[in-house]
């Protein structure tokens, strides 16, 4: 294995999944027609959680566990650095966790996936 490699995954997990978690939020209205996602009528925010975890935890699935806590950390900046927050944010942080954890299942899949792969590697 070359040495720093698990470092390097891990950041770029991180910085993948904030950056997604971030966007989540900042397209919402163009593509959701919703200020927040989580008001779309349409699949958008479940959707887009469980595609940005399944993407994010690539460049390191054993790390999969990482990609949710980016994704949370993406979105809950965008709420703060834009000014996003009203009364209701201890309630919407609180749920923002909860729809998080879709994104734990998409990274779970790339995980499985990964691990699959590497099994059948071993076994041929």
């Amino acid at each position: 294995m070359i040495a720093g490699l698990p470092r390097l995954q891990i950041f770029l997990v991180c910085f993948i999944s904030i950056g997604i978690g971030w966007a989540i939020w900042h397209f919402s209205p163009a593509i959701a027609g919703a200020a927040e996602p989580w008001d779309a009528s349409n699949p958008y925010f479940p959707t887009a959680l469980f595609l940005a975890g399944l993407v994010s935890a690539i460049p390191g699935p054993r790390f999969f566990w990482i990609a949710p806590i980016g994704l949370y950390v993406g979105q809950v900046a965008f709420l703060f650095l834009t000014g996003s927050t009203g009364p209701l944010i201890v309630i919407g942080l609180v749920m923002l966790m909860f729809f998080t954890l879709v994104g734990l299942a998409g990274s779970a899949v790339t995980f499985a996936t990964w691990k699959l792969a590497i099994h059948r590697k071993s076994d041929s």
